[in-house]
């Protein structure tokens, strides 16, 4: 064996274990501090709690069926509805809707929901939403969250009296 060979096997040893001590290192670093970072980014996230009450008129004649309202209290506004799925007249009953809530700052607010109707007269019903949040825009954009509302829908009048709750979330990507 050359000299010039034997020494040649103990730089390449160094060259890969520096290599390799430094990928190890790099990974523990990005491990450890992006971890940390991923977890503060969730910890911008910043939920608010909001309550207040909506007075709407259904337009069941349209296809599918909408309603438009204002909104009091801490979304303040106006707000419409698209219902997506068949309405449960006469009897009661669950179906779906998608919500657009517009502030009077003119920040918006989207929801996709669930409802249920109970009868409690000839084209009277109480009324129960479950609201997730998916989104909005202004200083509701990537928000997310959950409302509920109760309240009193009467067809016979086309008014829908109801008092809204729950928490907006904003920030920490969603």
């Amino acid at each position: 064996m050359s000299s010039q060979h034997l020494f040649a096997t103990p730089v390449k040893t160094r060259k890969a274990l520096r290599l390799f001590s430094l990928s190890l290192l790099s990974f523990v670093f990005l491990a450890t501090f992006g971890l940390r970072f991923a977890a503060r980014a969730g910890d911008d996230r910043v939920c608010k709690a909001v309550s207040g009450s909506i007075s709407a008129s259904p337009i069941l004649s349209r296809i599918p069926a909408t309603v438009l309202g204002t909104v009091t209290g801490d979304l303040r506004g106006a707000v419409a509805a698209l219902v997506t799925s068949p309405l449960p007249v006469p009897d009661g009953g669950s179906f779906t809707l998608q919500h657009t809530f517009l502030t009077e700052a003119r920040d918006s607010l989207f929801t996709e929901d669930t409802a249920q109707w109970v009868l409690v007269d000839n084209g009277v019903f109480r009324m129960t939403t479950q609201y997730t949040i998916v989104g909005g825009t202004g200083k509701f954009a990537n928000a997310s969250g959950q409302l509920e509302n109760h309240g009193e829908v009467d067809l016979n009048r086309g008014q829908l009296t109801l008092g809204y709750s729950g928490q907006v979330c904003r920030g920490g990507g969603g």
